[in-house]
């Protein structure tokens, strides 16, 4: 693009964002308001627990029955193998039921499906939603007609379970589990801080948490209750599951089909998520080298705006949630780099390096590095990381999340706010031999890293508008000071 025409480029895309969120603002206030409304949370407890504690503890059912109420955990979790004189015990302390079943595909679901009675739900576990395939439509049928709910699990994947979301959409209640594999050596606090997180941050609206072996009954309900009384201070209240506030009448979610169609807002997004870092990028490139501040924050500026209208264009029912979700985010974190990488490289550069007699073994390694490099950038990435977060880290990810209220992200705060201001400050300066690697456009790539993982923020749509401002915020804040820091340690480096 020549650089007459780049402010006209410019213009024209501010004009086209601001057309765009200008339409699809009334969904963001939307959302705003529904999650305002929506403070209500509910405990469950598998009854297979129950029974098991019942019989180590020498207790009665009843009496169980009774502590539970206390947390208060309000439904309980039921398979057609419990006996109706049981089930009439448990509806007589005013207990909600989830009917589960261990799925095979092609099983009849009527045994549950039989039991069900008005504002109960269906709980399938294993790789299978109940009734799937053939059964599905009966499922739908009796939720419907019953008013029942079905939660959506986070993280949680099994055939049917979409159609099953998308045909009682109004029915859908937002859900977390703590496994009973997650719970054989207790981690209170770390349960705590991960429960709480599932509820304010990412519209959980249904816990169900297994009982741990390594905690006797009282314990495990002491735990629960504490757990409420940290949800009852942040403004929740634990009660049985009802319905979202997203589906009431006056959230109409688009006067127009094109804004309630999902594909053209996934469509807008993907645009707005690829090329603002990439337009960043060019942009800095163009404007003069020595206001190396005034660039990052512009360029931060730009990501956090860019971020409010990717907000805007996800608030819907179905991504918050989690009935649809948003593709593609792997080639939004990794095509803004390499489109990045060219625009920075020279001409010369590029002439030289397409002439350049590359030997196999150079190949091979600057393909292995990096391969490596981008596999765990990828890889790290997401909700569920193919690379696990390790205990220590997660206890260091809820100080942080406690002590600013927003936990600021690694990607932004550690990598990619500090190499894009250092790498900045070397282009200022003229410092090194002006090769792509050491001139500052190699930490300038980097550095797209913290951009792209703003607009990345912007796209958890079942969190709070204010709180990814918030953690955006905070990354920019402590990536300029550690920014800052590198920048002084090189000084001294170099006046020694």
């Amino acid at each position: 693009m020549k650089v007459k025409a780049f402010p006209f480029f410019i213009l024209g895309w501010f004009v086209f964002s601001g057309f765009i969120l200008y339409l699809f603002l009334a969904s963001l206030r939307q959302k705003v308001e529904a999650q305002r409304l929506d403070r209500i949370v509910a405990f469950e407890i598998d009854f297979q627990d129950i029974q098991a504690f019942a019989s180590r503890e020498n207790k009665s059912l009843t009496d169980l029955l009774k502590s539970i109420q206390t947390i208060p955990a309000t439904v309980i979790s039921l398979d057609a193998a419990v006996a109706p004189e049981t089930e009439k015990i448990i509806r007589s302390f005013g207990f909600k039921i989830l009917w589960r079943g261990y799925q095979e595909e092609g099983s009849s679901p009527v045994p549950i499906l039989k039991r069900i009675q008005e504002e109960d739900g269906v709980l399938a576990y294993g790789d299978v939603a109940l009734g799937f395939p053939i059964y599905l439509n009966e499922v739908v049928a009796k939720l419907k007609k019953e008013k029942g709910v079905l939660p959506l699990f986070e993280f949680s994947s099994q055939d049917g379970s979409n159609f099953l979301a998308r045909s009682l959409e109004s029915q859908v209640i937002k859900g977390h589990c703590l496994q009973g594999r997650e719970v054989l050596n207790p981690q209170i606090d770390l349960w705590k801080n991960r429960l709480v997180r599932a509820v304010k941050f990412r519209w959980v609206r249904l816990l169900a948490i297994r009982l741990s072996p390594g905690l006797n009954w009282q314990e495990n309900i002491d735990f629960q209750k504490s757990t409420a009384d940290l949800l009852r201070r942040s403004g929740f209240t634990i009660r049985e599951p009802v319905t979202s506030p997203l589906y009431k009448p006056e959230f109409r979610w688009g006067q127009f089909p094109w804004e309630r169609n999902l594909k053209i807002r996934i469509l807008l997004i993907l645009i707005f998520s690829i090329f603002t870092p990439v337009i960043g990028i060019a942009v800095i490139n163009q404007l003069p080298k020595q206001n190396y501040f005034g660039s990052f924050l512009g360029f931060s500026i730009f990501s956090i705006y860019s971020g409010f209208i990717i907000h805007a264009l996800g608030s819907h029912p179905q991504f918050i949630l989690g009935i649809s979700s948003i593709p593609g985010i792997k080639i939004q974190l990794l095509l803004p780099l390499l489109m990045g990488f060219i625009l920075l490289m020279r001409k010369e550069e590029i002439a030289r390096l397409l002439k350049t007699d590359i030997k196999i073994w150079h190949a091979l390694f600057a393909g292995g590095v990096g391969f490596a490099l981008i596999g765990i950038y990828l890889m790290r990435s997401g909700n569920a990381p193919l690379i696990p977060v390790l205990i220590e880290e997660r206890h260091f990810r809820d100080f942080l999340e406690n002590f600013f209220g927003a936990r600021p992200r690694f990607k932004e705060f550690l990598i990619g706010h500090p190499a894009l201001l250092v790498g900045l400050w070397l282009r200022s300066k003229g410092i090194g031999n002006q090769s792509f690697m050491s001139d500052g456009r190699f930490l300038m790539i980097v550095g797209m890293i913290g951009q792209i993982s703003i607009l990345n923020s912007f796209q958890h749509i079942h969190s709070s508008f204010f709180l990814e401002q918030l953690r955006s915020l905070h990354g920019i804040w402590l990536g300029l000071i550690i920014g800052f820091a590198i920048i002084l340690v090189f000084k001294k480096w170099k006046e020694n």
